[in-house]
């Protein structure tokens, strides 16, 4: 990968000190990465220094973000989100936010069912060139896929795992009386 093209060589000096700086704190935390494989499929055209550097930013990153995350064998599982922040940082691929938005118009529309360009447009009311262009960086991020079935001789596609969904949150006194709902009393034996 030319420096050039991705980032500075003082910007990359600047990640290495990241990353040193987090293994400094966290010495003894470990992680896993549960994408792996397809991350190394996107990754092997690049050279062993910037793999490397992905790695151990990586690593750093899911540390830093390491709160309420689950933990498998007293390592903490990288996210989806995780791993693209450090693809991103490494401007490997750019991220869009408008792509992102159009994501999430489209993930409470279409959900898992398969859907085509035009109707994608049309909810998101964009021009077509629009929404392919937002369809290309959303496969890039592995966000969304086109499936070999067609509609009419169009090609549908679909939504993979939602990353950016909006959470709903009860208020916190709903979510306690949560569990006093099915509570009828003190028994005395």
């Amino acid at each position: 990968m030319d420096a050039q093209k991705t980032h500075t060589e003082e910007k990359k000096i600047l990640l290495y000190e990241l990353q040193l700086i987090i293994k400094k704190l966290y010495p003894h935390t470990k992680t896993i990465n549960p994408y792996q494989a397809t991350i190394d499929q996107y990754l092997n055209r690049y050279d062993v220094k910037e793999y490397l550097l992905y790695q151990e930013l990586l690593h750093a990153i899911t540390i830093l973000n390491q709160r309420g995350r689950l933990k498998e064998h007293k390592k903490v599982i990288s996210s989806q989100t995780d791993v693209i922040n450090t693809l991103e940082l490494l401007q490997i691929i750019p991220v869009d936010q408008q792509s992102m938005e159009s994501y999430n118009v489209l993930y409470k529309r279409y959900k898992t069912t398969l859907f085509t360009s035009l109707s994608a447009g049309r909810t998101l009311k964009k021009s077509r060139t629009t929404v392919y262009r937002h369809f290309k960086s959303l496969q890039a991020l592995g966000l969304l896929e086109k499936t070999d079935q067609k509609q009419d001789s169009k090609p549908l596609y679909r939504l993979l795992e939602n990353l950016y969904a909006e959470v709903k949150k009860e208020n916190i006194y709903q979510e306690a009386m949560g569990e006093w709902s099915d509570f009828i009393g003190f028994v005395e034996f």
